[in-house]
């Protein structure tokens, strides 16, 4: 009988842990910011009820982007779908949760500036007073993604700038002609 009492505090600290460490951010999402090199990030929980402010967005640019990493601290909540999320297209489930299109209560957003078109990658950082609310579901919530110019406020930090594969053709055909006006000078 001595063992008893062990073994059901252990089952029960096994089980309180299992509780606590549950993960439930099963979505993200992000919408072009209202000013140039804006967007506005979000994440889902299928929690409901006061929605607290936990956890930090941090974001880098990889593969050629220069950007951060940025820390960002979650200002805003939501208890409906953010206006200009759409599933698949640039709000997007965790893949091990099937629910997600239709279970998800509450966001949590913050705002992130300085972006560009590009590839970046992002992370919930989890604080010391983060609770199962916000914890990451799986692994999925936090990978690469592509950036287009659509997808940031303003189109960029600095929209003004012409692309150099834009500029090519202008180029190419200003040497041309500068190349015939020479030949045809040469000739007389």
């Amino acid at each position: 009988m001595n063992f008893v009492k062990p073994l059901t505090t252990a089952c029960v600290l096994f089980v309180g842990s299992a509780i606590t460490a549950a993960a439930h951010t099963v979505s993200y999402g992000y919408i072009a910011g209202a000013n140039p090199g804006e967007v506005d990030f979000w994440f889902g929980s299928y929690h409901t009820g006061a929605i607290p402010f936990e956890s930090q967005l941090s974001l880098s640019g990889v593969d050629g982007t220069v950007y951060g990493p940025s820390i960002f601290n979650f200002d805003t909540t939501s208890s409906t779908l953010p206006t200009g999320l759409t599933l698949d297209d640039n709000y997007f489930c965790a893949d091990t949760y099937a629910s997600c299109g239709t279970n998800v209560s509450s966001w949590m957003g913050v705002t992130a500036t300085g972006l560009n078109a590009g590839e970046y990658v992002f992370e919930l950082q989890n604080t010391s007073s983060t609770t199962a609310f916000w914890f990451i579901w799986d692994d999925s919530i936090g990978a690469q993604f592509t950036l287009s110019s659509g997808d940031i406020g303003g189109g960029g930090t600095n929209p003004s700038v012409v692309p150099l594969p834009a500029s090519m053709p202008l180029l190419l055909a200003g040497l041309g002609g500068f190349a015939l006006f020479r030949r045809k000078r040469l000739k007389a």
